[in-house]
């Protein structure tokens, strides 16, 4: 592979000069390639312990992604072993490629990982990576992907002896700690009784200083609605024991009627196999669903074609309604062709998934200039796992789900705005405009009104600047929110009115606004529509 440097003619060659390939050579179909004239370090035998434990063997693929200063591998899959049967009790594992995890897609697939050895031969060091926990979805604490951090000699020796040790679990985000079911209580073996203190032991990386927490629980079994005292972290790291207070109902019926589930989801985002397709932004997606609404926030840098997320998130229900996904647009290369996401939602005993299709650009330079998308399901796919160890996959179309399940108004619609500027003095301005529509079946979300069908210079005086937005059926639109962020020298504006077209229904919303956004009285409005758009109306104005 030859890459050539444009604005200076440098050259870089990667030499390669093997198979990619399951059946040449070694069967890896991913090679990372040094420079030519840089050092090639030697490659690093690793060796995967599993647990011998009873049932401590997984069916499934296993996958990692070593982690170091300079960089990472990317993800992996763990294919050729010395042994013929991987991950069995008791067995160890040897390939040449530190988050670790499986895919859950076999009727075997629980794993109890006891430990990952990395052996750097240039220098003879070992770098050991303790686990001793379950991946699995039915045991421990359900999770099914570890981030594990190196000890040395001393620990795993002080371990062997019995003297203490245990993993310490990365998290995806620094800072940001993802939802942890509390699964194994180290006091009570049945939980969350009246009057019971349990406790229990959640590991991570240094989050900073602790603010806050949330917890919830999922609602489920005969008696789910719980009274919360009080939560206590204690942080020896920090040498800190901080009391969270609550005295509060978790339970729909007592209270406010408010609880928070959490469950485990796998996202599968593919990149297009297009020119210029990944992107360096940084990406969100918001899960829309029959019980509520959760957001992950920056993803990752997608340059890869698949991009495969595990986390913890709200629960939104059993079906998936729609889904928005967008960027920052910042970066060299923020332009994304996404092909497709698939959202599973990872049950005891079987899994639902559901496609989103979008095969299109989320980049200002191309396709329509939108960097935000709203995508409804094509398919959903049902995995349970039967008594007999068998695996049941039934696949419905959302056509005929729509039917039975899913609201029959989860369709994507076209919204044509028009936004009149005031034909007064210095009424137009050169800031950033954004719009969020509201209906009584969900909101569009905050859109930026980047790209006019009809005008090259937006929001001047005295003009009517259209635009193109596409969403999933807001339903009958009873409001809008606009605003500028202020930006560049004559930000200031005068907005006349703004109408809102439903190009699938035809129907017209008219919102007058007759007002400035400006900094120092405001600069973003929340407007009512207008009863009888063609004489007259009042404008509501929400601070």
């Amino acid at each position: 592979v030859t890459l050539m440097k444009t604005l200076t003619k440098d050259k870089y060659n990667f030499p390669c000069e093997r198979w990619l390939d399951t059946n040449e050579d070694d069967n890896e179909v991913v090679r990372e390639l040094p420079a030519m004239g840089r050092q090639i370090a030697d490659p690093r035998p690793l060796c995967v312990f599993t647990g011998d434990v009873l049932g401590a063997g997984s069916d499934a693929d296993v996958f990692i992604n070593i982690y170091g200063e300079n960089g990472d591998t990317g993800e992996r899959c763990l294919q050729n072993s010395d042994n013929l049967n991987k991950f069995e009790r008791g067995e160890v594992r040897r390939l040449i490629k530190l988050r670790i995890r499986h895919d859950n897609t076999r009727p075997y697939s629980s794993w109890y990982l006891d430990r990952v050895e990395i052996v750097d031969t240039k220098d003879d060091t070992t770098y050991y990576f303790p686990c001793n926990r379950w991946l699995a979805v039915d045991e421990d604490d359900g999770q099914i992907a570890r981030e594990l951090v190196p000890v040395d000699e001393a620990f795993m020796k002080k371990d062997e002896d019995g003297e203490g040790g245990g993993a310490t679990l990365g998290l995806e985000q620094k800072g940001n700690s993802f939802p942890r079911l509390l699964h194994a209580c180290k006091n009570y073996k049945n939980k969350f009784e009246q009057g019971a203190i349990n406790e229990f032991t959640v590991e991570a990386v240094h989050l900073g200083e602790l603010e806050k927490l949330r917890i919830g629980h999922d609602n489920s079994g005969g008696s789910p609605g719980w009274f919360l005292d009080w939560v206590e972290i204690d942080a020896p790291s920090q040498g800190l024991r901080l009391r969270f207070p609550c005295g509060r109902w978790l339970d729909r019926g007592e209270d406010d009627g408010l609880y928070t589930p959490f469950v485990p989801y796998e996202l599968k985002i593919y990149t297009s196999d297009v020119f210029g397709a990944g992107t360096d932004a940084d990406v969100f997606i918001v899960l829309y669903g029959q019980k509520g609404v959760c957001t992950l926030q920056k993803v990752c840098r997608l340059f890869t074609p698949t991009v495969c997320i595990l986390c913890q998130l709200e629960d939104v229900g059993d079906i998936i309604e729609k889904i928005r996904v967008g960027h920052d647009n910042r970066g060299s290369n923020s332009g994304w062709h996404l092909d497709k996401v698939e959202i599973r939602r990872l049950l005891r005993k079987g899994k639902v998934t559901t496609i989103f299709p979008c095969e299109r650009w989320l980049a200002k330079s191309e396709d329509d200039g939108e960097t935000v998308r709203e995508l409804v399901p094509s398919d959903i796919i049902t995995e349970k796992l039967l008594r007999g160890g068998t695996l049941k996959r039934t696949e419905t179309e959302v056509e005929d789900a729509l039917e039975s399940e899913l609201k029959p108004q989860i369709r994507s619609h076209t919204y044509q705005v028009s936004v009149r500027t005031g034909d007064m003095y210095k009424a137009g301005t050169d800031a950033n405009v954004f719009l969020t529509i509201y209906g009584d079946l969900g909101d569009t979300g905050e859109r930026k009104l980047s790209r006019s069908d009809n005008n090259r210079n937006k929001f001047k005086r005295g003009e009517v600047d259209k635009f193109t937005i596409e969403a999933v059926d807001l339903g009958q639109v009873f409001k809008i929110r606009i605003r500028h962020d202020n930006s560049m020298i004559g930000a200031d504006w005068f907005l006349d009115q703004v109408e809102v077209l439903d190009v699938d229904t035809e129907e017209v919303y008219m919102f007058l606004c007759e007002r400035w956004l400006l900094l120092g009285l405001m600069y973003f409005l929340n407007l009512d529509p207008v009863a009888e758009p063609h004489h007259g109306g009042g404008v509501h104005v929400h601070l």
